[in-house]
């Protein structure tokens, strides 16, 4: 149930809970977000992050619970795959999300989509996906709201338009609600912290430094105190195990406690991880052959082949939805020529020597190849020693 109520920007959940199979995804979930929140959302991939923004966009409903919004809330919303309607431009677009109370002003639009590389004139229909992201976007940015839901907005956007939506979310003063893995990102524009753990939210009032530090404290109390549970069943499991005769002389009580202790459910804790170090099978984990794409005349790609192996490091340029024809790009792990027609592969390759454009860039490309290697080992190194630690404990 969705409640709508008169006040100051506020959204409640209230002992919210919601599952699409017999796992759920929010169990007995309260949280507010206010006006002066700005709030990063994190949890493990699968857990429910965008079904939270989805029930408060009422796209879908609770199956438990309600959520209370308050009366004339206005809110905008990037989702991961916005709707764009066709034949109009970018431009055009934009100032359609204006309102006569918030009309939106022409700089602001043409500001706006020059920082995210789009064109004002251009047809929504001839945009990539990217493209049409970075305009929704604009749009977001542009009009008003009182509270800004961001589902991973930093996807397709190169360092520098990232850093233009940093510093417009830290002037931002209403409030704001994003999922994202972009920790840094988190760190600068965040004062609140959701972590949405085993269909439960755990709130802190931190940004993202300070919200590791704080997980790690909560992580060790519930440690200590499964570990007391566990004591105690094995304890009780013991005198269970000695029979009838032992359980008649004991108090009734104690029979009703293990059968409560018994379901007692120990949770498995998965860490969220940025930037994480994926397994693989095999070396070859992309191959592209022969690959082509455009968008009505505008050719992005041609006959480009690729391959990328296991712990491959490369760089790709050029920035976001560059026109490149009929050239040649090169970089210090792969060879690729991209012209105006062909199709897409993937397959493993290894640049040879003699293609290395020069001895100092592949010396320093060995030398991070090195650095890189040697972190992950130490890396998985400490994370099983950890396990083990645990186990024993």
């Amino acid at each position: 149930m969705i409640i709508k109520r008169v006040n100051t920007m506020v959204i409640t959940f209230k002992n919210v809970s919601f599952q699409y199979t017999d796992m759920p995804l929010l169990n007995n979930v309260s949280l507010s977000i206010t006006e002066h929140d700005k709030i990063g959302l994190v949890g493990v991939n699968g857990t429910g992050k965008t079904t939270i923004l989805k029930l408060i966009m009422e796209e879908i409903n609770p199956l438990k619970g309600e959520i209370i919004k308050s009366g004339g809330i206005r809110i905008n919303y990037l989702p991961q795959e916005p709707y764009i309607p066709n034949d109009i431009t970018c431009y055009q677009y934009v100032l359609s999300l204006g309102s006569k109370e918030h009309p939106v002003e022409e700089f602001e639009i043409n500001s706006a989509l020059t920082k995210l590389k789009l064109n004002p004139k251009e047809l929504t229909n001839h945009l990539s996906g990217g493209q049409k992201r970075r305009l929704a976007l604009a749009g977001c940015m542009v009009s008003y709201c009182d509270l800004l839901i961001l589902d991973e907005p930093t996807n397709h956007l190169d360092n520098e338009m990232i850093l233009y939506l940093e510093k417009y979310l830290m002037r931002f003063n209403k409030g704001l609600f994003m999922v994202t893995h972009d920790r840094y990102f988190l760190e600068r524009c965040c004062n609140k912290m959701f972590e949405l753990d085993n269909g439960k939210i755990y709130t802190y009032e931190a940004n993202y430094s300070e919200f590791l530090v704080l997980k790690q404290e909560r992580l060790e109390r519930e440690a200590k105190e499964e570990k007391k549970i566990k004591a105690i069943l094995k304890t009780e499991l013991e005198w269970m195990n000695r029979g009838v005769e032992a359980r008649r002389t004991k108090q009734k009580y104690r029979i009703e406690r293990f059968k409560e202790l018994s379901k007692t459910t120990f949770r498995e804790h998965k860490d969220f991880a940025f930037d994480s170090i994926e397994t693989y099978l095999g070396r070859k984990i992309i191959e592209i052959k022969n690959a082509s794409k455009a968008y009505g005349e505008k050719v992005l790609f041609e006959d480009f082949n690729l391959a990328v192996l296991s712990f491959a490091l490369f760089p790709i340029f050029p920035a976001n939805s560059s026109e490149i024809r009929n050239s040649e790009t090169k970089s210090p792990i792969f060879n690729a020529k991209i012209s105006s027609r062909g199709s897409f592969s993937i397959m493993s390759s290894v640049l040879e020597k003699s293609e290395a454009p020069n001895s100092s860039l592949s010396t320093m490309s060995f030398y991070l190849l090195i650095m890189y290697l040697i972190f992950y080992i130490t890396a998985h190194f400490f994370k099983t020693l950890i396990k083990f630690t645990n186990l024993i404990l």
